[in-house]
């Protein structure tokens, strides 16, 4: 049964990447997921981000907020332990992060699927908070 929910941990497609991660002893899939959801920022509609890709962004996001002390209160335990057993990235994945979030925003089927539901509304605030978490405290430099 697939599930989705508003939540970046409330569908089928995020719990499956976080599962995953249990295959990873560094910090390599988080580059390699947000790189990958970059790639589809300037492509319009031609070419959307598949899913899992969208939800594995938003999910490795909240991973790096967690690793730099912003993290979720939604952030379940499984995220907690594989963070707490990986070496914390570079601060220059903040950047990335925040190009693929932007990716995910305007260039992927899961925004396609909150708009065409009518549910978008929810959905953006959602995004725009981990823009502002990525952003805050200076965690990125922002013009």
């Amino acid at each position: 049964m697939i599930a989705w929910g508003y939540g970046i941990f409330e569908n089928t497609h995020a719990m499956d990447w976080l599962d995953d991660l249990d295959n990873y002893d560094n910090t390599d899939i988080l580059y390699d997921t947000l790189k990958k959801a970059t790639e589809y920022l300037n492509s319009g509609e031609i070419d959307l981000l598949n899913e899992p890709y969208g939800s594995g962004t938003l999910v490795t996001v909240e991973l790096l907020l967690a690793m730099f002390n912003k993290p979720s209160n939604e952030l379940p335990e499984k995220a907690l332990n594989w963070i707490n057993k990986v070496a914390k990235p570079s601060k220059n994945i903040l950047s990335l992060a925040l190009t693929a979030i932007e990716s995910v925003e305007y260039n992927s089927k899961l925004k396609l699927y909150w708009k065409t539901n009518g549910k978008d509304e929810i959905w953006h605030l959602l995004i725009a908070d981990l823009k502002e978490r990525l952003k805050i405290n200076s965690l990125i430099n922002t013009k």
